[in-house]
């Protein structure tokens, strides 16, 4: 199986990223799409629809600050194929809120179906990011770079969504809306440079074009993407509230963690004339 270097930065962080704000900019499908457009192939080099992507980057620019908290739950997979195709299953939650001196909080739980000592939680806290290994007993972790206050996170499939400006968006990634049906509109994502491609090499958004009792309309129903080292991760969001008082987040959610007993604290070894992990 791939080591800690390999694992420790490939879902969770940058998902929860794409879990943060992914659905605020999708309210403005409403204004593009209608139910007797459903399996419209779109061209994703008309200028239409460059005028449309154009306009919706705009509008997740504007809205990125509105998501204060989130709590998703959710089921995954990973599908390695530098180990013969091993497909391994987890359900889980997440948790992200935007804390009080501007930094931002993410939390991931992770539970391997049919092994219940099998789990992975991944933390961060602002000024640190903490991985939880407890087949090893140990908790690996690593003090953030500093950012200003309100800086948000700009690595990872769904940067574009959490802040960064259009203009920048548009010259990291390569975007496009491939399809649509009565239940979701897809969009593809590539990026452009070796700083996200260390991240991932393509991802894939359903978006729901219609509400449901427990996700909200416009906001994703799955997220895809597939990783440098042929790893291809599937989230299926199972349930999403965003900044109602009953999410289910708080901001002890984010505190440093306590050191079980008989487990160990060790810094993440960065492999060797590596300056920085990626994102």
């Amino acid at each position: 199986m791939p080591s800690v270097s390999e694992r420790v930065w490939s879902m969770p962080v940058r998902l929860m990223e794409v879990v943060a704000l992914v659905g605020v900019g999708w309210m403005f499908v409403c204004q593009v799409y209608t139910v007797g457009q459903a399996n419209h192939q779109p061209n994703p080099a008309s200028v239409e629809w460059q005028q449309w992507l154009d306009r919706l980057l705009q509008y997740w620019q504007r809205e990125a600050n509105r998501t204060v908290k989130l709590y998703a739950q959710f089921e995954a997979t990973r599908k390695f194929h530098n180990f013969g195709g091993v497909v391994k299953s987890y359900q889980g939650q997440g948790k992200f809120m935007r804390l009080p001196d501007g930094s931002y909080g993410f939390l991931i739980e992770l539970q391997e179906k049919g092994q219940a000592e099998r789990y992975e939680r991944y933390l961060c806290t602002g000024t640190h990011f903490y991985m939880f290994r407890p087949e090893e007993k140990t908790i690996y972790f690593h003090t953030l770079p500093p950012r200003k206050p309100g800086e948000v996170p700009d690595q990872g499939p769904m940067s574009f969504l959490l802040g960064i400006s259009a203009d920048e968006a548009k010259k990291r990634y390569q975007m496009a809306i491939t399809r649509q049906d009565e239940w979701y509109t897809y969009v593809e994502i590539r990026p452009n440079f070796p700083k996200d491609q260390v991240d991932f090499v393509y991802a894939r958004l359903a978006v729901l074009n219609k509400p449901t009792s427990v996700i909200p309309q416009y906001y994703p129903r799955q997220i895809y993407w597939v990783e440098p080292q042929k790893v291809e991760v599937t989230w299926d969001i199972l349930r999403l509230v965003q900044n109602e008082a009953a999410t289910q987040v708080e901001r002890r959610d984010f505190a440093a963690p306590q050191i079980p007993a008989g487990w160990q604290l060790k810094p993440i070894q960065q492999p060797q004339g590596q300056l920085a992990p990626p994102g």
